[in-house]
């Protein structure tokens, strides 16, 4: 990904090219997001000539490999900026003439969850979970039809999204020249629930992408994987990130279960297949991990924020999940793919 220099200049270009027979805004403050393992975020300030005064906006620049990811995600956002859902305001979307594709989009002011449950009372945090369930039920429950957003592609017939899953986790698998999952992706081929309804899912909503300000949350971030299907698949994300990394914000297993029984009492009605949804997430975790192994290994970049990733605890506890919901050990296959991947590319001729 881009470092500072390289976002700075992708900017200057980009207001440049807006700015023929003016003078262009300035851009200043350019700084990384942490976070993220494919797209780059960079926090700028602008600076530009409105009459006799000057306007300062803050701003953030997002950068992709793919042209349309990118424009997928900010027309998501644009979409969405009607509906109940906090999400920031957005303006351009660009192809640098180097080959970047980037958005840029309003700053939130605030603090992600994380940051924000950090020392708060236990009473005040468990406000705030129910807040952070209670908005992932209002994108669940946005009407993503009137709004355009079956421009996501609609699953075909109640298996359509699941199977749509598991081709994609064998396509991860065979990328990374892995077979340690096989066993458990042939169990949940085997045993695949259907889909009773399709909604809405922002496809990575956890505390780093959720901003924020004063005790309320303010804004959704990182629409890059958004997507119609199963709300179980998106409502099972926290709970495995908080297996697998431990009790974030004191949150345990209990209270975890309580606050998602919050989501249910806001959109009205049970949630099917949430046992099928933490082990496939279990499974998505444990791609991510590889995929940053494997990445590191081979001396790529070392992207801020991805070294919780590269932990040896979350491995073990993602495949206790899967041999609790599939009967399946794969622990010690796991542990030998990572082992080997980061041995790949430190072995004589690697």
């Amino acid at each position: 990904m881009l470092d500072v220099p390289q976002a700075h200049e992708v900017l200057a270009r980009h207001y440049a090219k807006r700015s023929v027979g003016r003078r262009p805004p300035t851009v200043s403050d350019v700084a990384e997001i942490p976070g993220g393992l494919s797209n780059g975020m960079y926090s700028f300030t602008l600076e530009s000539a409105a009459g006799a005064s000057e306007r300062r906006e803050s701003l953030v620049l997002r950068v992709g490999h793919s042209k349309l990811q990118v424009a997928r995600e900010f027309d998501v956002l644009r979409r969405l900026q009607p509906t109940p859902v906090p999400v920031p305001a957005v303006y351009d979307v660009g192809e640098d003439p180097h080959g970047w594709n980037f958005g840029i989009m309003e700053r939130v002011d605030g603090v992600n969850l994380w940051e924000a449950l950090d020392g708060l009372a236990h009473a005040d945090a468990t406000e705030l979970m129910k807040q952070f369930f209670g908005v992932l039920a209002e994108i669940h429950m946005s009407d993503w039809q009137r709004v355009g957003l079956d421009s996501l592609g609609v699953p075909d017939g109640v298996y359509g999204y699941v199977d749509a899953l598991l081709a994609g986790y064998r396509g991860e698998a065979s990328q990374l020249g892995t077979d340690a999952l096989d066993p458990v992706l042939d169990w949940m081929e085997a045993n695949r629930p259907p889909s009773g309804e399709y909604v809405l899912l922002h496809g990575d909503y956890h505390g780093g992408n959720v901003i924020t300000d004063g005790g309320t949350i303010v804004a959704v971030v990182d629409w890059e994987g958004a997507s119609i299907g199963d709300a179980a698949n998106d409502l099972c994300w926290m709970p495995l990130l908080w297996r697998a990394f431990g009790a974030l914000g004191g949150t345990d297993d209990d209270q975890a279960g309580l606050l998602m029984q919050h989501y249910r009492e806001v959109v009205g009605r049970d949630v099917d297949n949430l046992d099928f949804y933490l082990a496939a997430r279990a499974v998505r975790l444990l791609f991510y991990m590889m995929m940053t192994t494997a990445h590191a290994a081979g001396g790529g970049p070392h992207r801020p924020g991805a070294e919780i990733m590269l932990l040896d605890e979350p491995p073990r506890r993602c495949a206790e999940v899967l041999q609790q919901k599939t009967g399946i050990d794969i622990s010690l296959a796991v542990a030998a793919a990572l082992d080997g991947m980061r041995e790949r590319n430190h072995s004589p001729g690697g």
